[in-house]
């Protein structure tokens, strides 16, 4: 543990639409530089955790469970997914009461670009705790 000191130049901090906020969590992308004594991040990007978690998400992962959803939350969920059609996998899981179940990954036509998908939509079907970006 310890600290770094982080460097931005001004006009990558000018792409930041809001000043990062004392005592909140953020994510910094940039290089390392090895000059001198101590090493320095020089940091490239600041990302809040919510858009962290979309920008560097590789998949995104729904469950069903057949006691709480019914086909007609199945097709709320396709119409959801095409949305915000992209590059990244989405795989379904669907459960029974006794949580037996099978996942399978979804068909290029459900792929999904997490900035632009309505994540709140999805969680109000199938309940936060079944969507998540990973």
């Amino acid at each position: 543990s310890g600290g770094i000191d982080c460097v931005i130049w001004p006009d990558d901090l000018a792409r930041h639409k809001e000043d990062p906020k004392p005592d909140l969590v953020y994510y910094i992308k940039g290089r390392l530089e090895r000059r001198g004594e101590a090493p320095n991040l020089i940091v490239s990007r600041i990302l809040d955790l919510e858009t962290a978690r979309k920008e560097l998400a590789r998949a995104l992962f729904l469950r069903v469970s057949l006691e709480r959803n019914d086909s007609s939350d199945l097709d709320l969920v396709a119409r959801i997914l095409r949305k915000a059609p992209g590059p990244l996998g989405v795989t379904l899981k669907i459960e029974d009461a006794a949580g037996r179940g099978c996942a399978m990954k979804l068909g290029n036509g459900y792929s999904i670009n997490p900035q632009k998908l309505p994540l709140d939509e999805l969680e109000s079907v199938l309940g936060p705790e079944n969507v998540k970006l990973a």
